[in-house]
């Protein structure tokens, strides 16, 4: 009935007085908090009269402008028009001031403006000059300007145009007009100049310069073209067209406003000029006199200091938080609720005339208001003045006849009479409207305000800091504070009287807000009532009250910081040295934010090659000098924009240009024979000048000269020329001088080198011969780098003119060590050794050393003194000898190398946290000479401007204390004093909050302190021995609270107890609401600081309630901070009341309990904030104290959530959270905590009875919470019977989700024995639930689907065949122990696939996901799915990228809203189809061993009836080569049996494998496919090792992950299985159709011979009837593996069985055993004949290995196929060759016997290879192989062509081949 009316006040935490633009300044306010304010280019309106409105160009829109738009920002590109009633008002961020008058129109075109900062800025209105440059191009299409520019900047632009022409600005006040003859056309107007000067230029171009005091009027016609243009003094330009923009009037004619146009003939008396190219001079044209001049100005400044005053207040932060005219305003301060106020006059008394009844007048309004109350109007009524006919007052007569009840709320008409002595009576009336106002909350935002968002209230708060280092805090965890705190956001409530019911307000769900979640919006409900104060109800029943819900929006608000350690000021720039033809490469800079790391904000501005690209400016590495760049425009993703950071580059240029000499050295010029000698001279090449000529010596190659003296080793510069020297030699007699001459040069910055040459003069021969030494006498060199002699040159002067003779070859050249005597050592030149020490490279005081190859230095002076010299001796060809030597100074001045090795943050340590253990990285040291250099380190501190030497012990586990610069500087000096410093810089700071424990109880029986906010300190103890609690300061105050509570009971000494809770108190004290923060008494802090390591601990005591001699004293927080930053403590107290009267009849609540919460700060601003510490209970010392948390108030929208699914008993064993109906959130999960204390019996919780009542589903309350409940059960005790409490709230039961169920409990206290019939005190409370399904559901993947390999077993994936018909794809288990085949070009399919394998627990039990795939499954698959596509591309990416593949990401949601947590796996789409493996021939083969020939047969037969018995087979020599009898048949008559090869040689028959052209694609054009069946085949196979066989028959994985083993080769092992003892028996002859007898299975199987009359047996072995026969067997074992290490399922194998019958003496005797009934003859093909001969695919008649039909199948034309097996390509079954050449076998047209045929598949093969014995079909086949020349296997020729054409196979191919 009443609607809830709130009055937010937004209260900032710095108040603003001005009224007119406090929308605008709030929001200035809330930035300027982010850092220094900037300069940035905003245009602002500061003033509106009338009528405006501005068109947006860019964004196409349009807004009118109102009161609200003051404080807003225009947009360039904006063209904004006034009415003619309206007058705008400009400022411009640079300073300019623009009125826009009625009816103007002006197009801002273009502003601009470099941004810097604002610091020390004044206002933009109080601007003198423009504070950086700028640009502004405006442009008058017709209207009133009025404006003032500062004084502009050197570069900056600003261009204001009109239809008349352009005014070039640099700084002044002027007017300017232009208005429109909408009739002819024309447009006229002008400028008055009121300072400064002002370039005009018209539309024809030309120019005029006004100064101030000066005008220019002028006129164009319509198509712009200047027809009149009039100087002089100022004008009244408003009073010519002032009419013509504020009403419609018409400007005056050209003619009038110029009449000289009339009569150009006068035109010469005036400065009139029409379309003149001419400047224009200046008159006074108008009578004008000073009075008007100065009103004329009077009124502009006028108008131009009004602007100013308008833009006073204007800062730049204002400018900066500016938003635009399109945005909604926000409202500064409190929005209260309006009010109607309905008002009834009453009539008065009468006509006034003496003697007439009395005078009445109202006191107070005549429409009076007053609120509903259960108060007597009475006590409220303003009453009347009442004054009889002698003017005497007789108010106090007065009655009212009509007293309104403002228990009711109405309109009232009431009526006073008075009654005089006379008996006159006079009436006045008044209404009255008693009325109902709600209470007032007001919102406080704290540091952040409070924004009014459309119908929103949005209280910001700061987010959590996610980078530690940045250096401002946050400001901890939300808190909602009763009152207007500067940092947290807070509340006042009051009621109609403005009395305080803070008290009273109900806060929900502020524990929801999370300021770890940027950007989350929680809604906050506060609600009061005022019924403490009003004391009734409203007529229906309804408690006045009002809510408001404000949502705490998380923000980040806090700018990026930059910073960079190279080039921070002019003075210290970054050096780089100057390169021709580079670029610079900018290392950026570092971006440190509190919320978004660096690489997150360089995405989201785009930079993509890091921040450098911010950078604004240019570095030219080929030009020196120095330069700054502006890292400038970094925004984070929230909009905070960083302060420009500078940079100073200095390109440098250190290297010196390089010499090059044009010519010889030594030049020899002989006097005699020429007359002008030419320096060739020197040329540079330089880094940045480049070509630098010698221009014979004019140029900038610079030229000395210095005489070689007479001791050939000293020279001494000569000042003169080389004509000079020429002409001087020439005068000589006898010459012989040498000259060296120094090129040096410059580059431009002053690097220098030189070149030099020496210049030989001659003219006379001399008889010893020259040396000219190269180089220095003494000669220093590096240790340990290559030795170089500079060398001599010797030569012969011959005299007369002729070129001297090189002596070099006649030169020798030693080494010696030299002592002081002179006695020489020989010795060599070693440059690994030092062999001095001394100057110049160390100070001449230290003194000269020889050092010798043992390291020990002897001085000058001293025995042990050497000088190392090379001595150049040469003799002429005369014996003429000379000499000369050098020393040669072998010395170490290369320092040491100090490499600093890394730690955590690199080298550096640039934001170190103190506190923390420091481990020092170190360094390593080596040096070019000595083995072991000794290395120091020493930590410095920065103390001002300087590092001082610092100790701080155990800083591997405390840490530093101090914050700031400090230096581990590392120092190393080798033996050779060259010492190196290399240093590390570490700052600390300090980020982390202090190390904070809660006091709790157990601390009082020993048990330590436990770290509350372990995120930060993990298990380091806050108590330790290195710093245990400080005693006596911290120890003594604790140790006396131990004794002031005790567990249960209360005591004279003790009014506190603690019912087993660690923290909480009971107490059995009441205490007063309005005092009871002053019951609460001070809190106490002790701090303790170390005087050296300015380490911190400190406890604080938040209460300390004293009742009599009684006391409880907080046992409060304990906290430490281990560096030297302070911290302090506070707290607030959240209280709770008990809505019930006292016994007295008071209506004020009581306190049911005190929360008391934790506030620690560091000074530099990190908190930990302990909610909900410790509360204070205040129990009811007469009926028990219901301790039950958490309640539903009876007026509450609350429920308690029961988890749906899960068994509810209503106790502390399960944790519970709020539930609000109304807004349908979830408060935080807390303990359900039943607890019923009695003051006098303590704990009686076991005592409770329970009542239950079922209520509504949630959805048919209504709204109403408090709806009907049905009686369901009675429950006595505590714990309540768990069976009974499930059956009455059976959560499992899918109807009661969302059901809503009452718990009534009932206590009492328990009576004395001695008065029983006293009554107990009995207490009741009501608690409301409701059953919630808030478990999100589970997803549990089903076993063994993710892939096993051990380069993905981190990465959980889950593999599928790229292939559409692949067996991996094919019934696939699914968790519910179904299986489905998986498309993998369909995503649909896939997803499926991918959600079937989950199992979800959840009690929403509908989960199908063919039902609910759209409504509860959600299955993204990044990027998208591709179909079946290899994704990744190829193994090597699969196995080197362990998270390669797609990312599915899963989750379900339930019928609830519930959402599961994401399920993250990859999903591969792979070659996961392993090959398989075929084999040719049978699995099992029985095959016998071969025999050698039997010499003593006596017939002649030939040993090879199957082949010509010219084949060189059948012919046997002796050694002479005579034809020998062939003694090697069997001796059957009619060769029933033969003879094969001697010593065994199985011939395995074939193998390949099919990769379902995964790999082998047949369509490749590189595999065969001989089965026909589409798929390519790789055949061949290689051997496998027996040590590698031994591996992978335990582990296949193995096979498949080691690269030993290549893909696509089958590999091949043969393992002995067994050898078995066979028996035949043996009758007395054989025939070839015999009928072998059968046994049964039952019989004992035996090998027997088959009987007949023809065996010819000799008569000894007559009696012989049975043959032992033994049988070996051996398993050959095929494994393969594709490309993806596929391996085949199951190795192939095949078994062979070896035979082994006995020869007979004199016979040769091959058996065809029987086994099992079976003749082995059928084993092999008979090819139609009896000759049991093996198939041909294993016949190898020449015993190389390869059998008959590989060889003819694969030979080359004219080779044979049967040779000396030595000759054999062993490699011949190599995959890639057998695979080359069959594939090229299939799908080749052959001509066979006139017969074109195509070979494509083994039956074509068996049909087209068979070359019969008469070789009359086919036998070209036979003869030329299947390829011609250079196509086939390339096996060996035969160097007999005719032998092929005898070589005739019988290849049969009855047998099948798979």
């Amino acid at each position: 009935m009443f609607p809830s009316i709130v009055h937010i006040l937004y209260v900032h935490r710095n108040r603003l007085c001005t009224q007119g633009l406090l929308s605008f300044l709030f929001i200035a306010l809330s930035v300027l908090a982010q850092g220094i304010t900037k300069v940035r280019p905003t245009t602002l309106v500061v003033s509106l009269e009338g009528e405006a409105k501005v068109y947006n160009i860019k964004d196409d829109f349009e807004v009118n402008l109102s009161q609200n738009s003051i404080g807003k920002k225009i947009d360039s590109k904006s063209i904004i028009s006034t009415e003619k009633n309206g007058t705008l008002g400009l400022l411009f961020s640079n300073g300019t001031l623009i009125t826009i008058k009625p009816g103007s129109r002006f197009f801002i075109r273009e502003y601009s403006q470099k941004i810097i900062s604002a610091e020390n800025l004044p206002d933009p209105s109080q601007l003198e000059e423009e504070p950086s440059q700028s640009k502004l191009l405006a442009h008058l299409d017709f209207g009133e300007l009025v404006v003032k520019v500062p004084k502009l900047k050197k570069g900056s632009t600003m261009n204001l145009t009109s239809p008349l022409g352009t005014a070039g600005i640099r700084g002044t006040m002027f007017q300017m007009m232009a208005v429109r003859n909408d009739v002819t056309g024309d447009i006229m107007g002008g400028v008055n100049l009121i300072s400064g000067d002002i370039s005009y230029t018209n539309t024809n171009g030309v120019k005029t310069n006004l100064f101030s005091g000066q005008s220019i009027q002028l006129a164009t016609s319509r198509l712009g073209e200047t027809q009149a243009s009039l100087t002089g003094g100022l004008v009244n330009l408003s009073q010519k067209f002032g009419a013509s923009l504020a009403e419609d009037i018409l400007p005056p004619p050209i003619e009038v406003l110029f009449p000289t146009l009339a009569n150009e003939a006068d035109s010469e008396q005036l400065s009139l000029e029409m379309a003149s190219p001419l400047s224009t001079g200046f008159a006074q044209t108008e009578s004008f006199g000073f009075e008007n001049i100065h009103d004329l100005a009077s009124e502009i400044f006028f108008q131009i200091e009004e602007s100013e005053n308008n833009s006073e207040s204007i800062s730049f932060a204002s400018l900066n938080t500016a938003v635009g005219t399109e945005t909604p305003t926000e409202i500064l301060g409190g929005v209260p609720v309006s009010s109607v106020v309905v008002g009834v006059t009453g009539n008065g008394a009468g006509d006034f005339f003496m003697g007439l009844p009395p005078t009445l007048s109202l006191i107070g309004d005549e429409v009076y208001k007053v609120e509903m109350l259960g108060q007597p109007f009475s006590d409220f009524d303003p009453w009347i003045n009442a004054k009889n006919f002698l003017d005497q007052d007789i108010s106090e007569k007065a009655t009212l006849l009509n007293p309104p009840d403002i228990r009711f709320p109405g309109t009232y008409e009431l009526n006073y009479r008075v009654e005089d002595i006379r008996g006159f009576v006079s009436t006045i009336s008044r209404t009255v409207n008693v009325v109902i106002t709600p209470p007032v909350i007001t919102l406080f935002g704290g540091r952040q305000g409070v924004i009014q968002q459309d119908a929103e209230v949005v209280i910001p708060y700061l987010v959590q800091r996610r980078i530690p280092t940045y250096p401002v805090a946050d400001d901890g965890p939300f808190q909602l504070l009763a009152n207007d705190d500067p940092v947290y956001p807070g509340y006042d409530a009051r009621d109609f009287a403005g009395r305080d019911l803070r008290v009273y307000v109900e806060v929900l769900n502020d524990k929801s807000v999370d300021y770890t979640q940027l950007g989350q919006i929680t809604e906050l409900s506060l609600s009061v009532t005022d019924l403490p104060t009003r004391k009734i109800k409203t007529p229906e029943g309804k408690i006045v009250s009002t809510s408001v819900k404000p949502k705490i929006k998380i923000i980040d608000n806090l700018p990026p910081l930059l910073s960079h350690d190279l080039g921070l000021a002019e003075n210290n720039p970054m050096q780089v040295e100057g390169v021709l033809g580079t670029f610079f490469v900018d290392p950026g800079i570092s971006i440190l934010d509190n919320y978004y790391t660096q690489q997150e904000i360089e995405q989201h501005l785009g930079l993509q090659s890091g921040s450098a690209d911010s950078a604004f400016g240019f570095v030219d590495m080929e030009v020196a000098g120095i330069y700054r760049l502006d890292y400038q425009g970094i925004i984070d993703p929230s909009g905070n924009e960083a302060e420009t950071l500078s940079r100073w580059v200095e390109v440098f240029d250190v290297t010196p240009p390089v010499m090059t000499l044009y010519g010889a050295d030594p030049y020899y010029v002989d006097v005699n024979s020429t007359n002008v000698f030419v320096d060739p001279g020197a040329f540079a090449l330089d880094n940045l000048d480049r070509l630098i000529e010698w221009e014979n010596g004019n140029g900038r190659v610079k030229l000395s000269i210095e005489k070689l003296m007479e001791d050939d080793v000293t020279y001494q510069k000569v000042d003169t020329t080389i004509p000079a020297i020429m002409a001087e030699a020439k005068k000589q007699i006898s010459l012989h001088a040498t000259f060296r001459l120094t090129y040096s040069v410059q580059d431009v910055v002053g690097n220098e080198s030189s070149i030099q040459r020496q210049l030989v003069l001659i003219n006379s021969p001399f008889p010893e011969p020259r040396l000219v030494m190269h180089g220095d006498r003494t000669f220093y060199h590096e240790v340990n780098t290559e030795f170089s002699d500079p060398g001599v040159t010797a030569y012969k002067d011959l005299g007369s003119g002729l070129k001297p003779i090189s002596l070099n070859e006649y030169m020798t050249v030693n080494a010696f060590l030299v002592n002081d005597l002179g006695i020489k050592e020989p010795t060599v030149i070693d440059p690994t050794f030092v062999n001095f020490y001394g100057a110049p490279h160390h100070a001449s005081s230290k003194g000269e050393y020889y050092i010798d190859k043992n390291g020990s230095r002897f001085a000058k002076g001293d025995s042990g003194w050497r000088r190392l010299i090379i001595e150049y001796f040469v003799v002429d060809q005369f014996g003429n000898t000379n000499q000369i030597e050098r020393e040669v100074r072998i010395q170490d001045t290369t320092k040491p190398v100090i490499v600093l090795n890394e730690g955590p943050q690199g080298v550096n340590f640039p934001d170190l946290q103190g506190g923390k253990p420091y481990v020092e990285p170190g360094a390593t040291i080596t040096d070019n000479y000595d083995s072991t250099v000794s290395l120091t380190s020493t930590l410095l501190r920065k103390v001002g401007d300087q590092y001082e030497e610092f100790e701080i012990a155990d800083l591997d586990t405390d840490g530093f204390s101090l914050l700031g610069d400090y230096i581990m500087r590392y120092k190393a000096i080798d033996a050779n004093d060259n010492e190196v410093i290399l240093e590390r810089k570490i700052t600390v700071i300090d980020t982390i909050a202090p190390q904070v424990a809660l006091v709790t109880h157990d601390y009082f029986t020993g048990t330590p302190f436990s770290t509350f906010n372990t995120s930060e300190f993990g298990d380091k103890p806050i108590v330790d021995t290195k710093y245990p609690i400080p005693d006596p300061e911290v120890i003594d105050f604790l140790t006396p609270i131990s004794s002031q509570f005790a567990d249960e009971k209360f005591n004279d000494s003790i009014f506190a107890i603690t019912l087993g809770d660690n923290q909480n108190f009971y107490i059995s004290l009441e205490s007063d609401p309005n005092g009871i923060e002053a019951f609460l008494g001070q809190p106490t802090t002790t701090y303790v600081k170390d005087p050296s390591t300015q380490r911190s601990r400190a406890h604080y005591s938040a209460f300390s309630i004293t009742d009599g001699t009684r006391k409880l004293q907080d046992p409060g927080v304990y906290a430490r901070n281990d560096t030297e930053l302070d911290f302090e403590f506070s707290h607030t107290f959240d209280i709770e009341y008990i809505d019930e009267l006292l016994p007295t009849g008071s209506i004020d609540p009581k306190v049911g309990r005190v929360i008391i919460n934790y506030v620690i700060k560091q000074s530099s601003g990190e908190v930990v904030y302990i909610p909900n510490a410790r509360s204070i209970y205040f129990l009811d010392i007469k009926a028990p104290n219901f301790l039950f948390e958490p309640l539903t108030p009876e007026d509450s929208n609350q429920f308690i959530s029961i988890e749906a699914g899960i068994p509810f008993h209503d106790d502390d064993s399960q944790d519970v959270k709020l539930y609000d109906i109304a807004s349908g959130g979830f408060g935080s999960l807390q303990k359900n905590t039943i607890r019923v204390i009695d003051a006098r019996d303590y704990v009686v919780t076991e005592d409770i009875s329970r009542k239950i009542f079922e209520g509504s589903l949630e959805s048919e309350l209504g709204g109403n919470p408090n709806g009907n409940y049905n009686f369901v059960i009675p429950l006595a005790g505590h714990p309540a019977d768990s069976t009974k409490m499930e059956e009455a709230i059976d959560t499992t039961r899918q109807n009661n989700l969302n059901r809503t169920f009452l718990i009534e409990y009932t206590a009492e206290d328990k009576r004395d024995e001695n008065y029983p019939k006293l009554e107990s005190n009995k207490a009741t409370l009501k608690r409301r639930f409701i059953v919630k399904d808030t478990t999100a559901p589970k997803l549990t993947v089903m076993n063994n689907v993710y892939s096993a390999k051990s380069y993905r077993i981190y990465h959980k994936t889950i593999e599928l065949d790229y292939l559409l018909g692949s067996p991996t794809n094919k019934n696939k288990p699914l968790a519910d122990g179904t299986s489905m085949n998986v498309i993998v070009d369909s995503e649909v399919s896939v997803k499926e696939y991918l959600a079937r394998i989950f199992t979800v627990d959840d009690f929403d039990k509908n989960f199908g996901y063919a039902e609910t795939r759209d409504t509860k499954w959600s299955i993204d698959i990044s990027p998208a799915y591709q179909g079946a596509v290899k994704y990744p591309a190829d193994l090597d990416t699969y196995k080197a990228k362990s998270d390669s593949g797609y990312t599915v990401t899963i989750n379900v949601t339930d019928e609830s809203g519930n959402k599961s947590d994401d399920v993250v796996f990859k999903l591969v789409v792979i070659d996961a189809t392993p090959p398989e493996i075929y084999l040719l021939g049978d699995a099992e083969i029985h095959d016998f061993f071969r025999f050698a020939p039997n010499t003593s047969l006596t017939n002649q037969e030939v040993p090879w009836a199957d082949r010509p018995v010219e084949d060189p087979s059948n012919k046997v020599y002796d050694a002479d080569g005579n034809l020998k009898t062939p003694y090697n048949s069997s001796g059957f008559t009619g060769g029933g049996h033969r003879m094969l090869r001697s010593k065994y040689n199985f011939i395995d028959p074939g193998v390949y494998a099919e990769d379902y052209n995964g790999d082998f694609d047949v369509r490749t054009g590189l595999f065969p496919d001989l089965d026909g069946d589409g798929i390519g085949e790789t055949h061949g196979y290689e051997k496998l090792p027996l040590n590698q066989y031994d591996l992978i028959k335990w582990d296949l994985n193995y096979f498949s992950n080691s690269q030993t083993f290549k893909t696509g080769v089958i590999y091949v092992h043969t393992s002995f299985v067994s050898v078995e003892n066979e028996q035949m028996n043996l009758t007395a002859g054989i025939t070839q159709n015999e009928d072998y007898a059968q046994t049964t299975s039952s019989e004992q199987t035996n090998a027997s011979i088959p009987t007949g009359p023809n065996l010819d047996f000799n008569s000894s072995f007559a009696n012989v009837t049975q043959l032992n026969v033994q049988k070996t067997t051996f398993n050959f074992t095929y494994v393969v593996k594709d490309s993806w290490d596929n391996v085949v399922k199951e190795p192939k194998v095949r078994r062979v069985h070896i035979y082994e019958s006995e020869q007979f003496p004199g016979y040769a005797f091959y058996a065809t055993p029987i086994v099992n009934g079976v003749e082995l003859a059928s084993y092999y093909d008979t090819n139609g004949t009896s000759d049991n001969f093996l198939s041909s695919i294993r016949k190898d008649h020449d015993g190389d290995g390869v059998s008959d039909f590989w060889e003819v199948v694969l030979s080359e034309q004219n080779q044979n196929a049967h040779l000396d097996p030595s000759l054999v390509d062993s490699t011949w079954h190599d995959p890639q060759k057998l695979n080359s050449a069959l594939a090229s076998l299939t799908r080749k047209k052959l001509t066979v016997g006139g017969e074109d045929v195509w070979i494509n598949s083994f039956g074509e093969l068996r049909d087209r290879v068979n070359v019969l014995v008469d070789g009359t079909n086919n036998s070209d086949i036979g003869r030329q192989g299947m390829f011609s020349n250079g196509q086939g296997l390339n096996r060996v020729k035969d160097s007999d062509i005719n032998f092929p054409d005898n070589n005739i196979l019988n290849l049969d191919f009855n047998k099948a081949i798979p």
